[in-house]
């Protein structure tokens, strides 16, 4: 079990600062790995082919071109789900954004 920074002095951790960095590396794992489950959320399949077409529509998300991205949220709609997700909107956020602005 790693020894963390907070657990000892400062000098401590001046002594050997790589070995507190990998500690605190080795349990790190991003929010964007851990998907949330259950009622009204899609399974990683699903959300990942909409990513998938969205990412070969717009050249690795490089070029958005609104009139490939429309065809895409046509053929796989889950790709507007995809787009919320990225953008950071929570459902109703969307929503309210969509409602102000068509």
């Amino acid at each position: 079990m790693p020894t963390f920074p907070f657990e000892v002095s400062r000098e401590e951790i001046l002594k050997d600062p790589e070995s507190y960095v990998d500690a605190i590396f080795s349990c790190l794992e991003s929010e964007f790995l851990v998907m949330p489950k259950g009622v009204g959320f899609v399974e990683y399949p699903v959300f990942e082919r909409g990513y998938e077409a969205l990412k070969a529509a717009t050249a690795g998300f490089s070029k958005l071109d609104s009139k490939k991205v429309f065809q895409v949220t046509v053929s796989e709609p889950i790709a507007i789900v995809v787009l919320r997700s990225m953008l950071g909107f929570t459902p109703p956020e969307w929503g309210h954004v969509t409602a102000q602005r068509t």
